[in-house]
């Protein structure tokens, strides 16, 4: 008997009976002491694999196979990845089919997992729209011109609050409450959390505060976009950079054209922190910095950057800034002569984040990021972050690039005592964490997350306690990360795949061709010694169901995507999960 996946639901609702395991974490022992002696929920947390949740366009192979490729890279847990589909190739959406399509669903998911809490980062796969119209809802009645509601497709999450409440306010120049702007040519850099909310670029419990989801794109593949050979490249890049403080250079452009008068007053400011942060920052005539092999970053304005003809490089983790008009128009009408360079030429030459507007911004800088983005960037800040601290009015910019990147944020080593990789565990056990610094710096909370849920936070010198009997039989994900006590809460971690086992029965899955074309098939059975249903996952998406656990499950390339991907199985008695199998993975070429 060959059992097929049902597509009846794309965007990959758990069951209600699956969904009953994360109401069955809340009950492990020492949920009751989340947070104990601590800020709560909203302490600040930086990035971390855990904080990002990745969004996957099912209908789109290269939005599958980027997607794949950056769980993988970075570790992304298996619940953290949601699939929304969407018509490949399109170029705008309206703003009530991307509220009610995406951004309902993708919050209620996020609500449906336990996730909405520690969740800071949404990382939309390629394979969506670039640009949202909002003239069919009302946050378009009486806007300006220079202020038209039309937003990028990142910014719209990130402005999520506004967008659902269908107010104007995410379509002023000052709707990023998270902004840092300068005072006296300082700034300060702060990590960022989706718990609270934010006015003035600090934290607040004002009314008028907004909440807000960090959001970018790990790339565009269509029109003028890059390749997803370019794309996943580009993330490899980016993981490389973590932690290497790079010696390269940051190059501030002046030119005499609008697009880089309108930020000149803001550079020396910019420089002169980074040089007190032992970072080197150079202020330099043209648009590019002709010849230079160290390019940790750069910010000019120009609407033609030939990089090129510059002969300069990019070091790994190195962010762009051109403020121009049209970098994130990827789809350009047919019969614009000699188009304006796109962002996507900044990725293809070696950078690792780049930014442009979707629309016709007009030489506002609110709507791009302050000479402060580098300095944010090299205190420790992750991609993310450190453009959002930079931006007043983001609503019009694509932001691309891997999220988590942060080349100056120096993680620490994190050991666990009683947590070593496939150990066996069961009845009541406790981790002991600790964390070794390379500096000065000391943790201020360790969390405890349990296949991608958190489920404790404790003071150093404590232990998690974990009741395993809480847990279904099988394998889990446990990730411990330490967070330090400095502004920038940089983040490492220690994760094992660990056997819980508390009673005798057992779950195996097996993948009969663990390695397939897109174009093949490929079957999943399992061994069983309890004959209860069993689903197949693939990531947070249930790609199938063996009644009582028999006969075989049809699995396509082309549901999987490219690259590789990990596969479990679990079983569901009495609407609570009682197994889980030891993941497979399954590659796809």
């Amino acid at each position: 008997m060959i059992i097929r996946p049902d597509a009846a639901s794309c965007i990959d609702y758990l069951s209600a009976n699956i969904s009953t395991r994360w109401r069955a974490l809340r009950r492990i022992l020492g949920f009751g002491t989340v947070m104990v002696g601590l800020a709560g929920a909203t302490a600040l947390a930086g990035g971390g694999p855990q904080n990002v949740v990745v969004v996957a366009n099912p209908r789109d192979p290269d939005s599958l196979a980027v997607a794949n490729a950056y769980v993988a890279l970075r570790q992304i847990p298996a619940t953290n990845v949601i699939y929304i589909p969407w018509a490949p190739n399109a170029r705008s959406t309206p703003g009530a089919t991307y509220r009610d399509k995406l951004l309902k669903p993708l919050l209620a998911e996020l609500d449906r997992r336990q996730l909405r809490p520690h969740v800071d980062i949404v990382a939309f796969s390629c394979g969506y729209p670039y640009m949202v119209i909002f003239n069919d809802v009302t946050v378009n009645q009486g806007t300006s011109r220079q202020g038209a509601a039309v937003a990028s497709w990142n910014s719209a999450a990130f402005l999520y609050q506004d967008i659902l409440e269908g107010g104007r306010e995410a379509f002023a120049v000052d709707a990023n409450g998270y902004f840092a702007p300068a005072v006296a040519g300082k700034t300060k850099s702060l990590a960022f959390s989706s718990q609270h909310k934010w006015a003035g670029g600090s934290p607040t419990g004002a009314a008028s505060g907004r909440r807000f989801l960090l959001a970018t794109a790990l790339g565009v593949t269509y029109g003028r976009g890059n390749t997803t050979a370019e794309i996943i490249k580009c993330l490899k890049r980016a993981k490389i950079a973590d932690g290497t403080a790079p010696r390269g250079t940051i190059y501030y452009m002046q030119n005499d054209n609008i697009r880089s008068k309108v930020r000149h007053a803001t550079y020396p400011a910019a420089i002169a922190e980074l040089r007190s942060l032992g970072v080197k920052a150079e202020l330099l005539r043209g648009v590019a910095p002709v010849g230079k092999a160290d390019v940790a970053g750069l910010t000019t304005g120009t609407s033609h950057l030939q990089l090129p003809a510059s002969k300069c490089k990019f070091v790994p983790g190195a962010l762009v800034d051109n403020l121009t008009s049209a970098a994130g128009q990827l789809l350009v009408p047919h019969g614009v002569p000699n188009p304006q360079t796109p962002l996507s030429d900044f990725l293809r030459a070696g950078a690792t984040g780049a930014s442009g507007t979707v629309v016709e911004p007009f030489a506002i800088a609110a709507k791009f990021p302050s000479a402060a983005l580098h300095v944010h960037y090299a205190r420790g800040l992750c991609l993310a972050e450190a453009f959002y601290r930079s931006i007043a009015g983001p609503y019009q910019l694509l932001i691309v690039g891997d999220p988590l990147c942060q080349p100056w944020a120096v993680p620490p080593v994190v050991t666990v005592a009683g947590l070593t990789e496939s150990a066996q565990l069961s009845g009541a056990v406790e981790l002991t964490p600790s964390a070794r610094y390379p500096d000065r710096r000391s943790t201020s909370r360790f969390e405890l997350y349990v296949d991608g849920v958190r489920t404790q936070s404790i003071a150093p010198g404590r232990s998690f306690p974990l009741d395993t009997t809480a847990l279904a039989d099988g394998w889990h994900e446990i990730r411990v990360v330490a967070i330090d006590n400095t502004d920038v809460a940089a983040q490492g971690a220690k994760i094992a795949d660990v056997h819980v086992k508390n009673g005798s029965d057992t779950l195996q899955l097996q993948i009969e061709s663990p390695q397939i074309g897109l174009e093949e098939t490929t079957h999943a059975s399992v061994s069983i010694t309890a004959g209860h249903d069993v689903t197949i996952m693939h990531n947070g998406r249930s790609l199938g169901r063996l009644p009582a656990g028999r006969g075989r499950l049809k699995l396509s390339g082309a549901t999987l995507g490219r690259g590789k991907s990990r596969l479990y199985a679990i079983q569901v008695h009495d609407g609570k999960e009682v197994r889980r199998s030891r993941s497979v993975t399954v590659i796809v070429d």
